[in-house]
């Protein structure tokens, strides 16, 4: 998968768990990528970042394809409206999150944490952009 659409793939998760409206369009090319290329580039990004060790690369593969086919129906749209999208999107990110921490040692962890906080700011920053350039 390019490198531009594994970003493309998380920051639009990132939107829908921070509960900013992505762009339906968005949200439906996220949709298209099958969850098991999803946990893929998940998994690929996370060893990268946090330096797995091969137990903890297989052990976080499983839990981010669970969470990919757990995520595919509010990607989709079949979860119910937005906000109940938001909400499950939220829950589902709060359960993996806990799995992860029985996975990653506490260093790890907080890197985790870390590199959300920063996708998420750079999701918030290119919707910003995004809407300024729509008015």
């Amino acid at each position: 998968m390019k490198k531009t659409a594994i970003i493309a793939a998380l920051s639009i998760a990132a939107a829908l768990l921070l509960g900013t409206p992505a762009q339906s369009q968005d949200m439906e090319q996220m949709a298209k990528i099958p969850p098991p290329v999803r946990a893929k580039a998940q998994t690929a990004f996370l060893e990268k970042k946090l330096q797995l060790n091969p137990e903890q690369k297989s052990k976080v593969e499983a839990i981010n394809l669970k969470y990919a086919e757990k995520m595919q129906p509010v990607l989709d749209g079949s979860a119910g409206g937005m906000f109940a999208r938001m909400r499950e999107g939220k829950k589902l990110e709060g359960e993996k999150d806990a799995e992860l921490r029985g996975v990653l040692n506490p260093q790890q962890f907080q890197t985790y944490e870390a590199s959300k906080d920063e996708m998420k700011q750079k999701v918030l920053q290119e919707l910003k952009e995004k809407r300024a350039a729509g008015q």
